[in-house]
């Protein structure tokens, strides 16, 4: 299993779809700057904009990394969270 890491790099912070099991509905999550996306392995996602949202044109820059746990580490259906640096 692996765990999928995304942090923003600029202090507009960023934005991410997660669809649903069936990849019908999708949620936008904004991810503040100085805060960590962990998701995993098998949740379908991807980088955007909101419809609302009033940074279209922007650039917004991303760490997006693979973290690899032992089999056992973490346990099925476990919530994604975000992590606050402060």
């Amino acid at each position: 299993m692996l765990w999928i890491a995304s942090l923003p790099l600029t202090e507009l912070g960023g934005y991410i779809f997660v669809w649903d099991d069936d990849a019908k509905e999708s949620t936008c999550i904004h991810v503040p700057y100085g805060c960590l996306l962990l998701l995993q392995d098998d949740v379908i996602h991807g980088g955007g904009f909101p419809e609302q949202c009033t940074l279209i044109g922007q650039t917004l820059k991303w760490l997006h990394m693979y973290l690899p746990v032992q089999k056992g580490d973490v346990g099925l259906g476990q919530i994604d969270y975000v992590v606050d640096k402060t």
